[in-house]
C-alpha cells in the first residue's frame, strides 16, 4: 500500500478511462513501458465495472466522456 504523495510501484495496476481512443492507447503505452499492469475502458459505466472488479492502484479518468461524466466514475 502506498502512502500520501508516494508513487504506487512497478507492476501497480493502472485504470485508464478516456473515450478517445488514441489517447487510451497512448497512455496505456506509456504506463506499461513503465512497469505498471494497465487495464482499459473506452466508457464510464466500463472504467466502473471495472475498477469494482479490479481495485487498481491508480484510475486515470477523462472527465468529459459519452456516458458518463468522469466525476460520477469517480
Amino acid at each position: 500500500m502506498t502512502g500520501p504523495g508516494s508513487a504506487p510501484a512497478a507492476g501497480a495496476p493502472l485504470l485508464v478511462i478516456d473515450n478517445d481512443e488514441g489517447l487510451l492507447e497512448l497512455l496505456s503505452f506509456v504506463f506499461t513501458e513503465r512497469g505498471f499492469s494497465v487495464t482499459t475502458a473506452r466508457q464510464g459505466a466500463e472504467g466502473l465495472a471495472l475498477a469494482k472488479a479490479r481495485r487498481p492502484a491508480v484510475i486515470i479518468c477523462d472527465i468529459i466522456m459519452d456516458d458518463m461524466h468522469g466525476f460520477e466514475v469517480l
